[in-house]
């Protein structure tokens, strides 16, 4: 996106519980975010999620220097921002359900996920390590400069961390560990988790222990993880597309062609195809079953 264009989307990302789901149906529809802030009531209601209170509050934002002071600040401290439609986002990511509208992040490889601003680490004494990241990684977070690291923020944090991926290993994990909130968000993204088990005696196995009885796979080594995850990673998606499109039926193809990486609603996909929704979840599940297309939950879809 254009700079006028994220300065906008951070100010309606700033407008009082709209989120993120609200946002991007709203860009889905006009494209031009910049236009959304002089939208009348009836198109705003137009689109999916959006109700009057919701138009409303849109409306009477006024607060329109926040988006550029927040960019300027960012662009000023090094903080790349990635949209949820930029090229750059993360593939896998955008497949989750509820992806973040747009993230900042700073350095390259390794990642770390913050569940704060990236000018506030926490805790505190992780300053130097979240330096050394920097130097050789990436930290990048869904939160603006100056959010500060509140409990509600982690458990948005983990559907990142989990989502980027795709397999999940958990390590440690007690029997209320955060770690155990990031592996049901990986089961929930269909991506494979593995669990390092531990000494039935010991408390911080007591959440892998766990995970392993309800399906986790038993962590080995390495090679073990690339062997169940090679598939996703070699077998390229696109032909594999063409060829099951060749035994679609009319009605499945002219849902198909509404479909992409992007997560789509079943609501907006209803409107969009002209089919009766209780006939296109019918479509939909031969599509799954055909291996055409993937729920992400929500009942949001995308391409397989």
């Amino acid at each position: 996106m254009k700079y006028k264009q994220i300065v906008a989307l951070l100010n309606l990302l700033n407008v009082s519980k709209i989120g993120s789901q609200k946002v991007r149906s709203l860009v889905s529809k006009f494209k031009d975010v910049e236009q959304v802030f002089s939208l009348s009531t009836s198109e705003l209601c137009g689109v999916a999620g959006i109700d009057l209170k919701s138009a409303q509050v849109i409306q009477s934002y006024n607060n329109f220097d926040f988006g550029q002071k927040l960019l300027e600040k960012s662009y000023q401290q090094n903080i790349n921002v990635v949209t949820y439609w930029d090229k750059d986002y993360p593939l896998l990511l955008k497949k989750i359900y509820d992806p973040p509208v747009l993230l900042f992040s700073i350095g390259k490889r390794t990642l770390a996920v913050l569940g704060s601003g990236l000018d506030i680490i926490y805790p505190s004494e992780n300053y130097k390590l979240a330096q050394n990241i920097i130097e050789d990684g990436t930290i990048i977070s869904e939160f603006p400069l100056g959010t500060k690291p509140e409990a509600g923020n982690f458990p948005k944090r983990n559907r990142i961390i989990s989502g980027l991926c795709h397999a999940t290993i958990v390590v440690e994990a007690g029997d209320r560990s955060g770690a155990i909130l990031t592996a049901l968000n990986a089961v929930d993204q269909n991506r494979e988790v593995f669990a390092v088990p531990g000494r039935v005696t010991d408390k911080q196995s007591l959440g892998c222990n766990r995970l392993i009885r309800n399906g986790a796979i038993p962590f080995q080594n390495a090679e073990q993880i690339f062997q169940n995850i090679s598939n996703r990673l070699f077998n390229p998606m696109t032909p594999i597309q063409q060829s099951i499109r060749l035994d679609l039926s009319k009605r499945e193809q002219a849902v198909v062609k509404h479909l992409s990486d992007e997560p789509i609603h079943v609501d907006v996909l209803c409107n969009k195809s002209g089919i009766e929704v209780t006939a296109l979840l019918g479509i939909l599940l031969s599509l799954e079953l055909k291996g055409a297309v993937a729920q992400v939950g929500g009942k949001q879809f995308v391409l397989a």
